[in-house]
């Protein structure tokens, strides 16, 4: 049950950074009106990006698990706990409007595109993206994401 929470979290935070500016800037760069390489080299960086955001998403998340199964083990009642209150206080800041700080006010080096193959640039991109915190962070999910990962330490 909480794998099923945690995916369904996952995909309405990586929605809400898609409609970011970062998110608006990255699909803008590689799709067809980014670059001159037409729609052959559209699909040839779709399909780098997503590995790309996968293994930047497994890097970060991951390591933040294996950290917690590190410091006190992997899961258990307290844990649970920790996690759930970690979620609950990143929804209720998200209803509020509050402001995420610190905040990164970097976006993708769009130069990238222009100095290396596209699905090369792309495949970064989605590395940067799915690290979760080398750009703009639009969602406290992003943060209750990582701070679940390191209480539950279960990668």
């Amino acid at each position: 049950m909480l794998e099923l929470a945690l995916a369904a979290a996952a995909l309405l935070i990586g929605a809400t950074g898609t409609f970011s500016p970062c998110g608006l800037s990255a699909i803008d760069t590689i799709g067809p009106t980014g670059h001159t390489g037409g729609r052959r080299i559209t699909a040839a960086a779709c399909a780098a990006f997503l590995p790309g955001a996968v293994a930047g998403g497994l890097v970060t998340f991951g390591s933040l698990a294996l950290l917690g199964d590190l410091l006190h083990g992997a899961g258990g009642r307290v844990a649970y706990v920790a996690a759930a209150a970690i979620a609950l206080l990143a929804a209720a800041l998200e209803v509020r409007g509050t402001r995420i700080v610190p905040q990164i006010r970097r976006q993708l080096p769009e130069h990238w595109r222009r100095v290396m193959p596209m699905p090369v640039a792309a495949a970064l991109y989605g590395v940067l993206l799915g690290l979760g915190f080398t750009t703009f962070v639009l969602s406290f999910g992003v943060w209750a994401l990582a701070g679940v990962s390191l209480a539950l330490g279960d990668p």
